[in-house]
């Protein structure tokens, strides 16, 4: 093999692994951009559910801090995976979220996290088909009930602006937490996954320069080499 044929020979593998990567990224990045939820929420609700046959029970919840994703786009989850939506007291959807492991499990008891509203009047559970196997009832654990009235001590400006006016003063959160109330909830955007494309966007521009270059060398080598 003469030099010029293999410098042939390795500008076509060099090529075909460059366009692997490019599309591979690509592919990433798409799908970073359709499928993570975009918001947060503070607080969450853990869930265990017991699975009867093919009914599913909602065993208990129970409110805890940390972190949980959900979004404002349904077609994120929509003929994909389980997934669900927080429903408030004036009928209006909150987040959807996805259901962790698509309650696939052979367990007769199962769990999985969503986010907490303090507005949020129940959730409704959907299989990946749109069909609903699951309501859970959260008013009792709401701290606003959109009903406008301010109810104090449990609602105030800031975890009930809806029905408590602007600049009331806020309740002692060391003495909310004792009497075992949620005191407040609020949703961060998320540039995450804003960041993450940036970042593809800049690989494939590289990439991509580089892929014209090697394909004009790979010109040149190719006459040459005729």
């Amino acid at each position: 093999m003469t030099l010029k044929q293999r410098d042939l020979a390795f500008l076509d593998i060099t090529m075909g692994i460059l366009f692997f990567l490019i599309y591979s990224i690509r592919v990433s990045a798409v799908s970073e951009n359709i499928a993570p939820p975009s918001y947060q929420t503070e607080r969450e609700v853990k869930v265990s559910i017991f699975k009867n046959e093919k009914q599913l029970e909602v065993k208990k919840f129970e409110i805890i801090l940390g972190s949980c994703s959900y979004s404002k786009d349904y077609s994120s989850y929509k003929g994909k995976i389980t997934n669900g939506v927080i429903v408030s007291f004036v009928g209006n959807s909150l987040g959807f979220f996805p259901v962790a492991n698509n309650l696939s499990s052979t367990l007769c008891e199962d769990h999985f996290d969503m986010p907490y509203f303090p507005n949020g009047k129940y959730a409704d559970i959907y299989d990946p088909f749109g069909k609903k196997v699951l309501t859970i009832d959260l008013a009792s654990k709401a701290t606003c009930n959109e009903n406008g009235k301010c109810d104090t001590p449990i609602e105030d400006s800031e975890n009930c602006p809806r029905d408590c006016v602007k600049g009331e003063t806020k309740l002692d959160p060391v003495l909310m937490e004792k009497a075992g109330i949620v005191q407040t909830d609020t949703e961060n955007n998320s540039t995450a996954p804003g960041k993450w494309i940036l970042i593809a966007a800049g690989i494939i521009l590289v990439l991509a320069s580089l892929g014209f270059w090697l394909w004009r060398r790979y010109r040149e080598v190719k006459k040459q080499t005729y």
